[in-house]
């Protein structure tokens, strides 16, 4: 393809990509608002063929990102994934060495930053709450807490 449109949505595809990595449906969603379909689709390619876009890579990335800087749980860090434009394949193969030692991390968030909450029966709620929207089950959260109880 060599319209002019093709060319200036390759060079404003690769301003994008220069800024920070991108699934193939984000980058496809930023071009689509100033470019025809059949053109955002052969950039998109385009760039996924020259090793720009890729789609594994990236959700291993944010995979560390969420599970190991943000302290995510499973449900929360799969869902910013899924947010971003990754299929479920990704997300789950990115995801696989993460997931095995959720209650080891609520037990750390807990002694970091909400142990002086455990107290009464309000400071348990706010901590359950916390954890909740960090994207942990409830039954790993019950599990942890109950260790504390004791």
């Amino acid at each position: 393809m060599n319209n002019p449109e093709y060319k200036r949505a390759k060079e404003r595809a690769l301003y994008i990509l220069e800024q920070r990595d991108h699934s193939y449906s984000e980058l496809y969603s930023k071009l689509e608002k100033n470019y025809s379909e059949e053109v955002c689709f052969a950039v998109c390619d385009k760039m996924t063929e020259i090793g720009l876009i890729n789609d594994a890579l990236y959700a291993e990335k944010l995979a560390k990102y969420y599970f190991t800087v943000k302290k995510y749980g499973k449900y929360r860090a799969f869902s910013e994934m899924r947010r971003k434009g990754l299929d479920d394949e990704d997300i789950e193969n990115a995801s696989e060495e993460y997931l095995s030692d959720m209650t080891e991390r609520i037990r750390e968030i807990i002694e970091k930053k909400y142990l002086k909450y455990l107290s009464d029966e309000k400071g348990i709620t706010k901590t359950k709450n916390a954890l909740v929207r960090l994207g942990y089950s409830y039954d790993d959260i019950n599990s942890v807490m109950e260790e504390f109880y004791e």
